[in-house]
């Protein structure tokens, strides 16, 4: 995830340097909750979905930019788990609607 922290507030270019200190299933595993959880709440949208080498590639719009993301190999308890923890970060900092939390912790 190498980004050029200085840009970030500091409390992102903490997470950011602890990100970069991680290996790159972490990593790739971050970005991709991240992203759908933000595609969830309405700020990226998804333009396509594609299987490469048997993995998903998705491909979205956001912030003026178009990135992918790949599907992480990870259970789906796993990503459940860390799906929620996440949403529930973002409620707490505000980057989630409380609406979209509750939707998704009704379909749990």
């Amino acid at each position: 995830m190498k980004n050029t922290t200085s840009d970030l507030p500091p409390e992102l270019q903490a997470v950011t340097s602890l990100l970069d200190a991680q290996p790159a299933v972490v990593q790739e595993a971050f970005q991709f909750l991240l992203v759908t959880t933000m595609h969830e709440a309405g700020k990226f949208e998804l333009l396509n979905v594609a299987e490469v080498d048997g993995r998903g590639h998705y491909t979205f719009s956001g912030a003026g930019e178009v990135f992918s993301v790949v599907r992480p190999e990870m259970s789906k308890e796993m990503e459940r788990k860390v799906r929620e923890e996440g949403r529930e970060i973002l409620v707490e900092e505000g980057s989630l609607g409380r609406d979209v939390y509750l939707s998704h912790r009704r379909k749990a």
